[in-house]
């Protein structure tokens, strides 16, 4: 028999279920050590959720009303190495504080590259060798600024052989044209990666790293769903590089099978 106080208890039960399936992530961004000060104005993003915040002046952001699960986190300040973390959200929520290194500059030498322009970062005065010994396909950074106002998934279909897209759930996905298996079957994985909602299990994800960072691999981040291509602004980027075959892949890359893409964020 129900009771006016079980009913308010099944109903208050109900309530906290429901609220516990929306999370708050929030933390602190410092400088260099967990003691560093406090950095205002980073940009926190969660590419999968497309939400993006920056810190107030005590280097404090806060997300609210995520569902519990895995997620990437990118970090990005300027004069500050980016740096991505994997983050698990439970439903009591999670705080999550971040540390940004001073990004690493040699003033010994420089790269020049077409329209005069120099690079400070060792990252990209990298992407400019591995572009002139030709062995990827490569998107600059005169060609990214032209671009600004395009799609990435537009820009990428259109510069990069052996990339597609493919969509599901009104998000857009890279994958590779060269292969195209079942997962299971693609370099011996045990399982399937996470799939996004809507999508068949015949989908060949690209590897994604930023700034040199791994940020999705089929294979070792099995948990995550691959990002929208179209969470990427061409305008954040100053080089951007491919390999569709795995004997082109530079070493200390991991590759799946499906491609692997370098993403360089442009100098502040």
């Amino acid at each position: 028999m129900n009771t006016p106080f079980s009913a308010a208890l099944c109903a208050v039960l109900l309530i906290g279920q429901a609220a516990s399936a929306q999370s708050r992530v929030r933390g602190t961004v410092r400088a260099d050590s967990a003691q560093g000060r406090p950095l205002g104005g980073a940009e926190v993003t969660v590419p999968d959720l497309k939400l993006t915040t920056r810190t107030d002046d005590d280097g404090r952001y806060q997300f609210d009303g995520i569902a519990s699960g895995r997620y990437v986190m990118l970090v990005r300040a300027i004069g500050f190495a980016s740096t991505i973390d994997s983050i698990v959200i439970a439903g009591d929520g999670l705080v999550h504080d971040i540390v940004l290194g001073k990004r690493v500059t040699q003033l010994d030498t420089v790269t020049t590259i077409a329209k005069g322009k120099t690079y400070i970062s060792p990252a990209l005065r990298g992407f400019e060798e591995r572009r002139a010994a030709g062995n990827g396909h490569f998107i600059g950074e005169d060609e990214l600024r032209v671009a600004d106002v395009e799609r990435m998934s537009d820009l990428l279909t259109k510069k990069l052989p052996g990339m597609t897209m493919t969509r599901a759930g009104g998000s857009t996905y890279m994958i590779s044209t060269r292969t195209m298996k079942p997962c299971a079957s693609v370099m011996g994985l045990a399982g399937c990666p996470k799939l996004p909602p809507g999508m068949k299990n015949r989908a060949c994800f690209t590897t994604i790293y930023l700034d040199g960072l791994l940020m999705y691999d089929m294979q070792a981040t099995q948990s995550l769903e691959p990002p929208d291509a179209n969470t990427f602004n061409i305008d954040q980027f100053a080089g951007i590089e491919y390999y569709a075959g795995e004997a082109a892949v530079p070493f200390g890359y991991k590759n799946s099978g499906c491609g692997v893409l370098l993403l360089w964020t442009r100098e502040r």
